[in-house]
């Protein structure tokens, strides 16, 4: 079973480097340079990924508060409590 969930990890982390390393982030690179620019383009990524992060936190503080350890199977390790 772990040796499954091993290479299934695996397979995921290559195709995560296929897609960041290959050229199917035209939209990305399309933004960053006709619609906002590098700085404000990536304070946004930024801004966003702190929003969404601050978002997983409150929902681990809340459950905490509850009692109980996890709300969810998505919140993993990271949470408090």
């Amino acid at each position: 079973m772990k040796i499954q969930r091993a290479t299934a990890l695996d397979a995921l982390m290559l195709l995560t480097a296929l897609i960041w390393g290959s050229e199917l982030l035209v939209a990305q690179s399309v933004a960053m340079e006709r619609m906002f620019g590098p700085f404000l383009y990536t304070g946004l990524r930024y801004t966003l990924g702190a929003a969404g992060r601050y978002c997983h936190w409150c929902c681990c503080l809340l459950a905490a508060t509850q009692g109980k350890k996890r709300p969810s199977a998505a919140c993993s390790s990271q949470c408090v409590g």
